[in-house]
């Protein structure tokens, strides 16, 4: 529960350390910059991240996006001051990782609200796969939208693979284009929520909004970090100077300076736990060549390292590792069994309540079936499901999971024997598919299997012992023998 002092300023985090900010400052009206660089280049104390500018037209080549490499350059240097405390710095060659594409369906892609999220798994798949080919990189689709004049709403998300960005000056804030525009839904990608919860035209909306939820200014958050207090999006002072607003009997803070707010400042910062969340969500994507691992058992084969058949071990013995089974790769293997754990018999449920859960709201394609089985559970929790198999072979099992703050580390049997080693279901403040989870190469006969997952720990930021599961793939590996 976070407790709010009038007036408490929202901590930032500079180059230098903790403080104001002020050396992240940018001219106000966000054109006035020195230009450009011809290759806008890393320094060594900061881990490279390449980013690939990819703008978009309508099949015919018309409707172009209007930006160019000098201006995604601009975008990227002030992203630069935002993002290095975080350890991060953009790479950008405006000869080499600048490229058009003409789609028509890409260039109308718009944000759209939770009930409308699964109308878009067919685009988004699409700038998945282009980004694909672009390994190790941010990749940015700058389109047009969806209306006859370029449009702003900018979008990403922790789960996908991609930026979707607009013109540089396609959308403005206060009179003067928005320079920080492009760091802001970077910080999407890499994890970070919105300041605030909801927006409100005038102070007085806002205020009758405090009264309301009985003065709780709770209802103002829009992420659960400490150190960005509860924040009112108020339209009325978006453009003013204001650190404050008065709302009815209190002083509620206001976040103008971070980076994830929506107020005009010529200065934008992360907070320290915003800065943590950041190495988190890099750390992550780095190890999937900077992509955002997806639960679609039968169309993602993730690779594994090949082993002779004598290495496997029939279900119940200790196989191979598990662990996050690589970026994605090549079509899977035809024939796959894919059970989805919220309709699978439970056969035992120990410290644990299990429930189906609809995750579109996490998510906009991410999770098999838009849906996990949530499991609320204590230490050593013991969740078993009946799992038929039609035919008897050499399978790789595969498990599709998810990540969250208050989720623990598990561990999976078959038959009430290890397979595998223990995966890790924490996140840092953000809930994420897990990707494709491999328990191993296991032999199994034809019949039903019963495969168990026990809690034995948590990671020391996790605040519970929870864990979600999403489905579970059987690829055949060859008859048995």
């Amino acid at each position: 529960m976070r407790v709010l002092a009038p007036l408490t300023l929202c901590a930032s985090m500079t180059a230098a350390g903790f403080g104001a900010g002020a050396a992240l400052a940018w001219p106000a009206d966000g054109l006035s910059k020195p230009a450009a660089p011809a290759t806008h280049v890393l320094t060594r104390a900061l881990t490279p991240v390449r980013v690939t500018a990819v703008r978009v037209s309508d099949d015919d080549g018309r409707r172009q996006t209007p930006v160019s490499p000098d201006e995604v350059s601009r975008w990227l240097q002030f992203a630069d001051l935002v993002y290095k405390p975080a350890g991060m710095r953009f790479v950008f060659d405006p000869e080499k990782d600048f490229h058009d594409l003409k789609s028509t369906r890409i260039n109308n892609t718009m944000p759209a609200g939770v009930d409308k999220r699964a109308d878009l798994t067919d685009v988004s798949l699409d700038m998945r796969r282009i980004a694909a080919g672009y390994p190790k990189t941010l990749v940015v689709f700058f389109r047009w939208g969806n209306a006859s004049t370029p449009t702003g709403n900018s979008f990403s998300s922790g789960d996908l693979n991609y930026v979707v960005g607009c013109g540089f000056a396609s959308t403005g804030v206060c009179g003067h284009q928005n320079i920080s525009l492009l760091a802001h839904e970077m910080g999407h990608y890499v994890g970070l929520a919105h300041t605030f919860a909801g927006s409100y035209q005038t102070v007085a909306d806002a205020a009758a909004a405090l009264l309301a939820a009985n003065n709780n200014p709770l209802i103002f958050a829009g992420d659960p970090f400490d150190d960005t207090p509860p924040d009112p999006m108020i339209s009325e002072i978006a453009c003013l100077d204001t650190r404050a607003v008065r709302l009815g009997e209190r002083d509620v803070p206001i976040c103008r300076d971070n980076i994830m707010s929506y107020y005009d400042s010529p200065t934008k910062t992360l907070s320290p736990r915003q800065v943590r969340t950041v190495k988190w969500m890099l750390e992550r994507r780095s190890r999937f060549d900077m992509t955002a691992p997806q639960n679609t058992p039968g169309r993602i084969d993730p690779p594994r390292p090949e082993a002779p058949r004598e290495g496997a071990q029939d279900a119940g013995g200790a196989g191979p590792a598990s662990g996050p089974a690589g970026p994605p790769g090549a079509d899977a293997k035809s024939g796959s069994i894919i059970a989805e754990f919220e309709t699978l018999p439970i056969a035992e449920a120990t410290r644990v309540n299990a429930s189906p859960q609809d995750m579109l709201g996490f998510s906009w394609y991410g999770f098999s079936q838009h849906a996990q089985l949530y499991c609320r559970a204590e230490k050593n929790a013991t969740l078993a499901f009946k799992l038929d198999v039609p035919r008897e072979g050499w399978y790789d099992v595969i498990v599709y999971a998810t990540l969250a703050p208050d989720y623990g580390q598990v561990q999976a049997m078959i038959a009430g024997r290890r397979v595998g080693q223990p995966f890790d279901l924490w996140a840092d403040s953000i809930v994420l598919p897990s990707g494709p989870i491999s328990l191993g190469r296991q032999r199994l006969t034809k019949g039903t299997h019963e495969v168990s997952f026990t809690v034995i720990a948590k990671h020391p930021l996790a605040s519970a012992f929870n864990f979600g599961l999403d489905a579970i793939e059987l690829r055949p590996d060859g008859p048995a023998r």
